[in-house]
């Protein structure tokens, strides 16, 4: 398997609750945010992966709104995995920020 240049990531939907009985207009919506970094040193690689999701929180952190999207945001969980890929490792750092708006 081929993977861009490490360090990658990318951001997708997941969905969220949908509640059809309540008499409110509130959305609210998850989103995964996953980093990958690749490389021989497992323990730098590993180091190197937390800056990048300390980085990624501070900025979710530092714009609650997400430049208006949303009225606010939080990282409400985050998990790992490591993958060993012949003389290489994978890293991967999944985070899900959960959102909610008034629509």
């Amino acid at each position: 398997m081929r993977y861009p240049a490490s360090p990658f990531g990318w951001v997708e939907w997941a969905g969220g609750p949908k509640n059809p009985n309540a008499q409110t207009a509130k959305v609210v919506n998850d989103f995964h945010v996953v980093l990958v970094k690749k490389s021989a040193d497992s323990d730098g690689n590993e180091d190197a992966l937390i800056a990048l999701c300390a980085a990624a929180e501070a900025a979710i952190e530092a714009d609650h709104t997400l430049g208006g999207t949303t009225f606010d945001c939080y990282v409400s969980n985050r998990e790992v995995q490591k993958i060993p890929q012949g003389d290489y490792e994978i890293a991967a750092i999944r985070l899900t920020v959960h959102t909610w708006r008034i629509a």
